[in-house]
């Protein structure tokens, strides 16, 4: 993934016409060949721009954000009555608890100094983490309620009341009850939302799955699970599901080879044709490509090698195919930029952070154009060293996302929920950035600048060498500092009358002293 550009929006209305144009421009730049889909989120504006994309360039697709659609799911979900009641329940208790200090306090020393999440610490499913903490601090949340300190904190007048109603729904076994069930209901949806909601690997291939366990999982832990299909199902096929989704879960080959699902459904077999038709317009290729659809779903040829089979837990989808798809030439070359794909536009969200990080107070008067430069080359630098990162745990790099690994993951918060992400540069030297905001046009390219700062060397052998010029510019500063410190102190004069000098400006002496001290430049 590379960050390609942004466009000033201000004071432009956000038509479907309007954004059709942006998207046709980045696509003609890119070239069309080379573009097998744009996915934004499903607002009506980018839905119509993305119609009017397909209809002008045939051989692409357009595709609503999974991680955007599953979470207007739980939304959905959440505005039934039952699990309304229940959420608005919980919210109740986490706002009274985090509107006093004291019970703040005395809920950390029964959680062991741990806070409850609270909605708004991150983008997508802000109702179920918000039960699902209280579902885990259940036993110490009752415990703090029957304490001695909490009747005290909560003896006065004005909220003796409402602790009272807390402290009922707290020790409550119906409200619990309620909670168990609303995260039953939200937790498989949640779980393909984590899943999906990253950008080192392709999503594409696990997507249409991954929805199908989801659905599973819901119908064996809950009683009204036709109702809650229903709520699913009206945004999976009016909304989020495409043909692109089926031909990538049926070539699959970790699905295809895994004897559990369901590849002979009219929906698999016409979305996978309708791709390859759009994919290659040759008519004879498209015929090969389907006939060669046979030999990858019996295994003949490379597909049934004992290496191919090895492989396959340890490969990525596109990986795989490259390495034993030989046998299937033409479907190859189809399948490898389909099990490329991603399935949602969130990890794009993130360069928002790096627009807050240089457009601060001090570089609030930025011209677009060179905000536009700035944010272009500190944005794909931080995905650089994220892929350097994520690629130097080599298992972890080529192995494929494991639905089975997700769907018994108990934790499923642990390593998703942060209330800041980590930059991947450090953000206390951007010295120049800086620097480079401050030049004329001609200085500031950043480009010419790398040309002569050995930007040919290795990613990290360049932020090596900006670390160490940010630390010398820095000493070369705080030296300059001491040196001015020391000129106020000292009056220049005969050796033999330094020490008197000394003391007359000690005493305030402004006056020939001090002058003198000015027109001299040379110390000892």
């Amino acid at each position: 993934m590379i960050y390609h550009s942004s466009v000033d929006c201000t004071n432009i209305k956000k038509t479907a016409e309007y954004i059709f144009k942006l998207m046709d421009e980045v696509v003609e730049v890119v070239g069309e060949k080379n573009v097998v889909q744009v996915v934004t989120d499903s607002e009506s504006s980018m839905k119509a721009a993305g119609q009017l994309l397909m209809k002008k360039r045939k051989n692409l697709f357009w595709s609503p954000c999974a991680a955007h659609c599953i979470d207007l799911m739980l939304e959905d979900i959440g505005k039934m009555d039952n699990v309304k009641e229940t959420i608005a329940q919980g919210k109740k208790i986490t706002s009274f608890i985090y509107n006093s200090d004291k019970v703040v306090n005395l809920m950390k020393t029964y959680t062991k100094k741990r806070e409850l999440l609270r909605p708004g610490i991150t983008r997508f499913a802000t109702e179920f983490i918000s039960m699902e903490s209280l579902l885990r601090h259940c036993t110490e949340l009752k415990r703090m309620c029957t304490s001695d300190e909490w009747a005290e904190f909560n003896n006065t007048t004005k909220r003796k009341a409402e602790a009272i109603k807390v402290a009922e729904l707290i020790l409550s076994e119906k409200f619990w009850k309620k909670v168990r069930n609303v995260c039953a209901i939200m937790e498989p949806l949640v779980k393909v939302l984590k899943t999906i909601d990253q950008d080192n690997k392709p999503t594409l291939p696990i997507i249409y799955e991954a929805m199908d366990r989801a659905k599973m999982a819901i119908q064996k832990s809950v009683k009204s699970w036709k109702t809650i299909w229903e709520v699913i199902d009206n945004r999976w096929y009016n909304q989020l599901h495409r043909d692109l989704h089926a031909a990538a879960y049926f070539l699959n080959p970790i699905l295809q080879y895994s004897g559990t699902c369901e590849f002979n459904l009219d929906e698999v077999r016409r979305g996978l044709k309708n791709v390859i038709a759009k994919l290659e317009p040759n008519l004879d290729a498209q015929v090969d490509s389907i006939n060669e659809i046979k030999i990858f779903a019996d295994k003949k040829g490379g597909f049934g090698s004992a290496i191919a089979a090895r492989a396959l837990p340890k490969s990525l989808p596109a990986e795989w195919w490259l390495n034993y798809g030989e046998d299937a030439p033409n479907l190859r070359n189809i399948t490898v930029k389909i099990l490329s794909q991603t399935c949602t536009s969130s990890g794009c969200e993130r360069n928002w952070s790096t627009w807050s990080l240089i457009h601060t107070k001090l570089r609030n008067r930025l011209a677009v154009k060179k905000l536009h430069k700035l944010v272009f080359v500190h944005y794909n630098m931080r995905l650089k060293v994220k892929n350097l990162m994520h690629q130097r745990d080599t298992d972890d790099f080529y192995n494929p996302i494991d639905l089975n690994h997700i769907f018994h993951q108990d934790d499923i918060l642990d390593d998703w929920i942060r209330e800041n992400e980590q930059p991947t540069l450090p953000e206390d030297n951007l010295d120049w950035l800086d620097k480079g905001i401050h030049q004329t046009e001609s200085e500031s390219s950043e480009y010419q600048e790398h040309d002569n700062d050995g930007f040919g060397d290795t990613l990290s052998q360049y932020i090596t060498k900006r670390n160490k010029k940010g630390l010398a510019a820095s000493s070369s500063r705080k030296q300059k500092s001491k040196t001015k410190q020391t000129s106020k102190q000292t009056v220049p004069s005969s050796s033999n009358k330094s020490d008197n000098s000394n003391d007359d400006d000690d005493n305030g002496d402004n006056g020939d002293g001090g002058n003198n001290s000015s027109k001299h430049s040379g110390y000892n």
